[in-house]
């Protein structure tokens, strides 16, 4: 929710905000004005009630519309850290306190 006006603003006309996790809190206000503007629509969603083979199928369709530009090169992840897996108490910590822009990712040699 930190960032809904920020991403609102960003929105291309009729463009699409999906939310899937709220690190940053569940409150936000939106300009109603600005996303009726663009024609915006707000979609939330999310996926740990969701039983096994609809994420399933939500993980093979991501993979089939979208992997080839991951390997590829023109979609990157946004890695905010890495910590060695015997850090993870302090990457939890990290997260909880809302210091990473990006995936916090663990290392497991």
């Amino acid at each position: 929710a930190s960032y809904l006006a920020r991403n609102i603003s960003l929105l291309k006309i009729k463009g699409r905000l999906v939310f899937i996790a709220t690190l940053g809190g569940s409150v936000g206000e939106i300009n109603i004005g600005q996303l009726m503007g663009k024609r915006a629509r707000l979609i939330g969603s999310v996926l740990r009630a969701r039983p096994v083979a609809e994420k399933t199928e939500i993980v093979r369709r991501f993979r089939q519309q979208f992997w080839s530009h991951f390997e590829d090169g023109s979609m990157k992840p946004i890695i905010g850290s890495i910590y060695p897996v015997q850090e993870a108490q302090a990457a939890h910590d990290a997260m909880r306190a809302y210091e990473n822009i990006g995936k916090i990712v663990l290392k497991v040699k």
